[in-house]
């Protein structure tokens, strides 16, 4: 009987396919709207702050509900939130 560390396989396994994470529409965003926002999706999605960085950074997938909150408050800062390019509007 061969052992294995199953713990290393589940961080290895490849992440599912989804929304994974606006971690670079949050670095194109301006140091001044950084914290509003966040508070805005913390509040809005009754995130804490543990979940907001594990979802930002694509730790936990967004649940199909939190993606259209997510779009549009990106979209209010003039950001598009999955590539963080700025969106023609603003």
């Amino acid at each position: 009987m061969t052992l294995t560390n199953s713990v290393i396989k589940v961080k290895k396994a490849p992440r599912a396919i989804g929304y994974r994470g606006f971690a670079e529409a949050w670095v194109s965003l301006a140091r001044k709207d950084m914290i509003p926002l966040r508070r805005e999706l913390m509040d809005q999605l009754g995130w804490s702050l543990r979940t907001f960085e594990y979802r930002k950074n694509g730790l936990i997938q967004l649940r199909e509900n939190e993606v259209s909150v997510v779009e549009s408050v990106f979209a209010a800062y003039g950001i598009d939130s999955w590539s963080g390019n700025r969106i023609n509007n603003q």
